[in-house]
């Protein structure tokens, strides 16, 4: 009996393990092991005593009779485990929510970003792409953080999520300048352009030395060596990028605008240079003077004064140690000055010039007005230096007339003058009543003028008249020869 009982324990473990291993196993396979268990203990029924468990709430047990050499044994099988055994998921589909999923940071491009997945599960095995898992991203596109979502498919299911990085993408800057080299006082522009969307921005590195536009516009001031910056601003999607364009400002060369004799010699005057600290002025090549001011644009060279004499002059600007190029070679002749001598009105309308001759020179000029200052003039010349008079009619009597002279040099068609004497001035005598009337003028047939001798309008006809005569019968005086 003894070893009854020991067999019929070792049947019920072996059948309790079955029940654990063969979940999906139904109440008809457990009614085939108890024929199978008849056929063994020959039909010897037992009754196996187990213990009493307390029941789970909610769970319901079953007890199935086991037979086992006459003896009758009964198995008991609880419900929950009978739903597990019916709702257990395929044990061959696995989740890979948990699984790692690796994903590259990668950088802006302006389209939206698919970079390469990697999935692994706890082992380290990979997973394949479109036949393990679907891939899917989001905010993918613009720099910053995106995401990738990878969808388990086939043998797997759920899903798992991973960031990414999109990095700014560097922009370049491309700049040109019209010239690398400009005078100070002169411009040259920048343009410039980048390859991303930053706004772009110019930065002078010593604006004494040249300033820059917002529009890449370039103005020297002083001589040197500037570097502007142009800088393309960061941006949502690109960083921060400059280049460098370096310029020199060099000094500009003057002009000299005249040479001018004078009593002290020769004044020489010159256009301001921008960035000039000063001048040195050369008169036959030589250095005459250093000026100190880069404002004063004349000079009076006194050494220049032997009359008749030719001097060549050139001006150089200069600051600190940098001289610039020379000014174009301008050249003079030196005439003295003549004084007036006499200045008279013997007759009517009339004056009388004198004045000191000069023998270097080749001529005279004179000048006559009725204003001190020769706001309005008239001129008159004496092409021989030998001739130190002129008498000037024409004039209206009663006038006071203002009159200085100058010498001049004639030199390969070129007269060059001396200073002005200083002026004289002269009362003009008018015409007397009674001369006026029995004065002889002359008239034309057809004109309605009356004329002195020899005015142009009596190229025609002549017919002498005296002047009362002449204005009883409507004639008028010749404003050309002012009878």
């Amino acid at each position: 009996m003894k070893h009854n009982w020991n067999r019929l324990t070792a049947l019920i473990l072996a059948l309790s393990m079955c029940v654990s291993l063969l979940s999906a196993t139904t109440w008809a396979a457990d009614v085939e092991t108890e024929a199978a268990v008849d056929e063994v203990v020959a039909g010897e029924t037992l009754e196996a005593e187990e213990e009493p468990e307390e029941e789970s709430a909610g769970e319901t047990e079953e007890t199935v009779p086991v037979a086992a050499e006459g003896l009758e044994e009964e198995v008991t099988v609880s419900a929950a485990e009978e739903e597990n055994e019916d709702t257990q998921v395929d044990p061959s589909v696995v989740d890979l929510s948990t699984y790692t999923v690796t994903v590259a940071d990668t950088t802006y491009t302006g389209s939206a970003l698919t970079p390469a997945v990697t999935v692994t599960d706890e082992e380290g095995n990979i997973l394949t792409g479109d036949t393990d898992y679907t891939v899917s991203y989001s905010d993918n596109t613009d720099a910053g953080t995106g995401t990738v979502i990878v969808t388990g498919i086939g043998s797997y299911t759920g899903a798992a999520t991973a960031e990414f990085t999109i990095a700014k993408a560097s922009q370049t800057v491309t700049a040109s300048v019209g010239s690398s080299s400009i005078y100070a006082g002169k411009t040259t522009t920048i343009t410039a352009s980048t390859t991303g969307d930053g706004t772009i921005t110019y930065t002078s590195s010593d604006t004494s030395v040249a300033t820059v536009t917002s529009g890449g516009k370039v103005t020297g001031k002083k001589p040197g060596t500037v570097k502007i910056t142009v800088k393309a601003a960061s941006s949502d999607n690109y960083k921060s990028a400059s280049k460098t364009v370096k310029i020199t400002v060099k000094l500009n060369k003057t002009t000299i605008s005249s040479l001018t004799n004078t009593s002290k010699g020769v004044t020489v005057k010159w256009s301001k240079v921008t960035g000039a600290s000063g001048y040195y002025i050369y008169r036959n090549n030589k250095q005459v003077k250093k000026i100190t001011s880069g404002s004063t644009v004349s000079y009076t060279d006194t050494g220049a004064k032997t009359n008749g004499a030719k001097y060549q002059y050139k001006v150089y600007a200069y600051y600190g140690s940098t001289k610039s190029a020379a000014s174009s070679v301008k050249t003079t002749y030196y005439v003295s000055g003549v004084s007036l001598s006499s200045l008279k009105s013997s007759a009517a309308k009339k004056m009388t010039v004198k004045w000191k001759k000069n023998a270097k020179a080749s001529g005279y000029q004179i000048q006559y007005s009725t204003s001190s200052s020769f706001s309005s003039y008239k001129t008159a010349s004496v092409s021989k230096a030998s001739t130190v008079s002129k008498t000037i009619s024409s004039l209206t009597g009663g006038k006071t007339y203002y009159v200085r002279v100058r010498a001049y040099k004639t030199v390969s068609g070129t007269k060059y003058y001396s200073a002005w004497s200083s002026k004289k001035s002269v009362k003009v005598k008018g015409s007397s009543s009674s001369s006026s009337s029995s004065s002889t003028v002359y008239i034309t047939e057809t004109g309605t003028k009356y004329h002195r001798d020899g005015c142009r309008y009596l190229s025609s006809s002549k017919i002498s008249i005296s002047r009362s005569k002449a204005i009883a019968q409507g004639y008028t005086a010749c404003s050309v020869c002012d009878p």
